[in-house]
């Protein structure tokens, strides 16, 4: 049996929890992936969870799931905990954009699409999704990572979040590059007839 975190809630994705486990179980690295999901989905509103949903990438990651190279890319470079969901739950010492793009660009190497689940939609459980424009993106933005002052933040009382988020300062580590952005975005088009075929064959519109 897998050793991947229980699913302690009904699971939110379309296919069967025991079909997810049984590819975990049979050594598919895309079942780990399914598992993490369901793990961040379940455990979603529970503020101490986002490092073991961390964890759960990370282990996914190390078992060959490309999916999960770039779930863990984008927590790392923008904190959030799903890839199709804004949160930012990632604290802010344990984001590192820098780390997270470079996981991003190995994906992309791999594959120019990643699987992602849904949990709004009937007519299936998942869509495919460029890469790059999740690239395309960091570098139109920009990334900053947080600079903890640890004298500052030892002043703080404890659970003080709002004393804490300004016990440090932000320091970019990916600047703004407008060409680069242009250049992932033309990979992203040039991917746009695969993900388009693979959808279609999902009935995802």
């Amino acid at each position: 049996m897998s050793d991947a975190p229980a699913i302690t809630a009904k699971p939110p994705l379309d296919t069967a929890r025991a079909v997810k486990l049984t590819m975990a179980d049979a050594g598919d690295p895309k079942g780990f992936y399914y598992l993490a999901i369901a793990y961040a989905l379940n455990h979603q509103e529970e503020p101490d969870a986002i490092l073991e949903i961390k964890r759960c990438y990370e282990d996914a990651v190390a078992r060959g799931s490309n999916d999960a190279k770039v779930a863990l890319g984008l927590m790392l470079a923008t904190g959030n905990s799903l890839p199709f969901l804004m949160d930012r739950r990632l604290p802010l010492e344990y984001r590192d954009p820098e780390k997270g793009l470079a996981l991003l660009k190995s994906a992309e190497a791999q594959s120019c699409s990643f699987t992602q689940p849904l949990v709004s939609l009937d007519r299936c459980s998942e869509r495919e999704e460029s890469i790059a424009s999740e690239i395309s993106n960091i570098y139109f933005n920009g990334a900053h990572t947080w600079i903890a002052d640890e004298a500052a933040k030892a002043l703080c009382k404890p659970k003080d979040f709002a004393c804490v988020s300004k016990a440090g300062h932000w320091q970019q580590v990916v600047p703004k590059d407008r060409q680069l952005s242009e250049e992932w975005a033309r990979r992203r088009d040039a991917c746009c007839e695969k993900i388009a075929a693979i959808n279609r064959a999902r009935q995802c519109f």
